[in-house]
């Protein structure tokens, strides 16, 4: 009997796994085909700056610090599920806010000329 529960805990893991690995691919094509959308990914890029991703966590506060870190922390899994799923994405996100930055830095400074030239 012993041999029996030996084989179904094996049998019983392995089915897991399996469970856990298509979980995963399925995870991994549902992300990849949102990140086919651009509206996904500037959405994305918001959640990944409220991250804080780039910034530093540092502060005499180890409570502060604490939080700091955990926000870095679920902004670095989300960029490495990004990087697994579709690689180029990351790259194609930048892109998309560099050149969203821009035209609303062209736009503020249309808007000061035309105050300036109202006054």
């Amino acid at each position: 009997m012993e041999l029996f529960d030996y084989d179904m805990d094996r049998a019983e893991q392995h089915a897991r796994n399996n469970q856990e690995r298509q979980r995963q691919e399925n995870l991994m094509h549902d992300l990849k085909n949102l990140l086919n959308d651009e509206t996904f990914r500037r959405f994305l890029w918001y959640v990944l700056s409220l991250c804080k991703v780039m910034d530093k966590s540092m502060d005499v506060n180890p409570v502060i610090m604490a939080f700091r870190e955990g926000q870095r922390d679920i902004g670095i899994h989300i960029m490495q599920e990004v990087m697994t799923a579709a690689p180029e994405a990351y790259e194609i996100m930048r892109a998309e806010h560099t050149k969203q930055a821009e035209e609303e830095a062209e736009t503020l400074k249309m808007m000061i000329k035309e105050a300036i030239l109202h006054e």
